[in-house]
């Protein structure tokens, strides 16, 4: 393909590439990532996945363990709606 910018003709290629992975409709996942930058270890990936999209979207949070999810599973119950059980003193959820 051939286009015409200021006067210039270049020849360009634009190409559009689907990856397409195995999506369940109606759950929402939530993925984490775990980095040990002292240890240097990672990642670890571990993934959670809602009963479906309307009325079961509780997932456990990991905020006792890791105090550093908590911003993030705040943000995916604003985001996405879904509930994080266990998070301390969370008035929203």
């Amino acid at each position: 393909m051939t286009k015409t910018v200021g006067g210039v003709e270049t020849v360009t290629e634009e190409t559009v590439e689907e990856t397409r992975k195995r999506v369940e409709p109606g759950y929402l996942e939530v993925v984490y990532h775990f980095f040990s930058v002292s240890k240097g270890h990672g990642p670890v990936v571990f993934r959670m996945r809602t009963m479906n999209r309307s009325d079961k979207v509780e997932l456990p949070s990991l905020t006792p363990i890791w105090r550093s999810a908590e911003f993030q599973e705040r943000e995916i119950f604003d985001l996405f709606g879904i509930v994080f059980t266990g998070i301390p003193i969370c008035g929203d959820c």
